[in-house]
């Protein structure tokens, strides 16, 4: 935790008067937000995370919007990047409220493999993927997915694993003849036959890397 906000909760304290009791409470949803900073990198706590938290939230905004707030109080939110004032649920809110669920189902089954049965959020997934693709993803919501082991370019990694088996064969074996008879790795063999096959349609970047390690050299 920051020190200056440890410093502002003790100076709270030393204020709470007769009202002790009713601080406790308020201070143990402000360290509960902490705690969700933490783990997210934000405050937009949505309902599907906790819902009293999340209504605790909502109250501290009306409680601003109506000038009731104590000062320590509002100060202590703000250390913490606090929004006073949403205008309405905004598409950062609807996505961050899709990440909470992700990190649900990979605390439920212990990974983010997540199958067309569940439609909604392979849906979402399958999104992020083509923002990233299209560079319209931003820093912030990468390092999120990522944080969860999620691969948002699945065919590059898998292509980039088969060429590390074809360098691999490679040092082993010296030269680039790969069937049957020197390697049971069928995923090696299909992968070395669709590259000869198909040279006029790999990407550019695929082609500097295989003629780099000399593949398509006679």
């Amino acid at each position: 935790m920051d020190g200056k906000i440890i410093q502002r909760i003790e100076a709270y304290k030393m204020n709470w008067g007769i009202h002790q009791k009713r601080e406790l409470k308020w201070l143990d949803k402000y360290y509960a937000l902490i705690r969700f900073k933490e783990q997210y990198g934000h405050i937009n706590v949505p309902v599907s995370y906790d819902t009293k938290l999340f209504n605790w939230v909502q109250i501290q905004r009306q409680s601003y919007q109506i000038n009731i707030m104590d000062s320590a109080r509002i100060e202590l939110l703000k250390l913490l990047g606090f929004k006073f004032r949403l205008a309405k649920f905004t598409k950062r809110n609807k996505w961050d409220d899709t990440f909470i669920k992700l990190k649900q189902f990979k605390e439920e089954f212990g990974h983010i493999k997540v199958t067309v049965r569940n439609k909604y959020l392979y849906a979402w997934l399958c999104i992020q993927r083509i923002h990233f693709k299209a560079d319209k993803l931003d820093e912030e919501k990468i390092m999120q997915l990522t944080s969860l082991g999620f691969d948002l370019t699945p065919r590059d990694t898998l292509w980039n694993q088969k060429f590390q088996k074809l360098v691999n064969f490679k040092k082993q074996h010296g030269h680039f003849d790969i069937n049957r008879k020197n390697t049971n790795d069928m995923q090696l063999i299909n992968f070395v036959f669709w590259m000869r096959h198909k040279k006029d349609k790999i990407s550019v970047e695929r082609l500097k890397k295989l003629q780099g390690i000399g593949f398509f050299s006679l």
